[in-house]
């Protein structure tokens, strides 16, 4: 299955214009391999905008981040997003990115990084030549 929307988390996820082609090829790529459990939408959650490390790839507008993982209210029940892949155990969410990230790598080819982020539940594509 492929997601039919991209959806930005909020205003202050800020996209590159001068780098727009490159963000076209990712999402394409991320929207094309979304796991069924992510129902119709990807969303990003970071570009260029927020905290990154020093020197990431985020600052010149060739990284993203992308939601993987549903979160928790106070009580510890799942607040349904945009894009989370929704599957019964979060063993089950890890593979499932895990396996997302891979098709992304696949398709995008060497010039680009695809990690799942397991500590910071989401997937991180850069083009990196």
């Amino acid at each position: 299955m492929s997601a039919k929307f991209i959806v930005l988390k909020s205003d202050g996820v800020r996209l590159d214009a001068a780098r727009a082609y490159l963000a076209a090829e990712a999402f394409l790529a991320l929207a094309l391999h979304a796991p069924e459990l992510c129902g119709d939408s990807v969303t990003i959650t970071s570009a260029n905008d927020s905290s990154h490390k020093k020197g990431s790839l985020h600052y010149v507008g060739a990284a993203w981040d992308v939601r993987t993982h549903p979160t928790f209210d106070a009580e510890g029940s799942e607040i349904p997003r945009h894009g989370a892949i929704m599957a019964a155990s979060e063993l089950d969410r890890d593979e499932s990115a895990q396996f997302w990230a891979d098709q992304v790598g696949k398709f995008l080819g060497d010039r680009w990084d695809v990690i799942y982020e397991r500590k910071g539940r989401h997937i991180h594509v850069e083009y990196d030549p």
